[in-house]
């Protein structure tokens, strides 16, 4: 993830993210990088994906002390875009802010995801 935005009035960004699958339902998150406009992920999860029309959905936020954390966006990957034969795949996207433009970073550059897709066993 680069090019993340100023999310707090008194420091950086904390952000982590959550992988979500709606069929068959799977949800999983990432732990919190503190105060990084640049942050790297090398989790792994292992995904069902129930149909071709399912999607990916990776939310991104930024953690919290006090109150709610908030929404930085998402990205929404189609499964059809994963058939086998097609993997690996590396996908760098743009993170889509919580009212559907797109996320400007600190850096005044659009903030961007890397994703990467391998096949798991049969």
């Amino acid at each position: 993830m680069s090019h993340l935005p100023k999310m707090d009035r008194m420091g950086s960004c904390d952000p982590y993210a959550m992988v979500i699958v709606a069929e068959p339902p799977q949800r999983f998150q990432t732990a919190v990088r503190k105060g990084t406009y640049n942050a790297r992920f090398d989790d792994v999860f292992d995904l069902v994906l129930g149909s071709a029309r399912e999607e990916i959905v990776i939310r991104v936020m930024d953690w919290d002390l006090v109150g709610d954390d908030e929404s930085v966006g998402s990205v929404h990957v189609p499964a059809s875009e994963l058939a086998p034969g097609r993997l690996p795949m590396h996908k760098d996207l743009p993170l889509i802010g919580p009212g559907g433009g797109p996320v400007m970073g600190k850096d005044g550059k659009q903030t961007v995801v890397s994703l990467e897709f391998e096949e798991g066993p049969a």
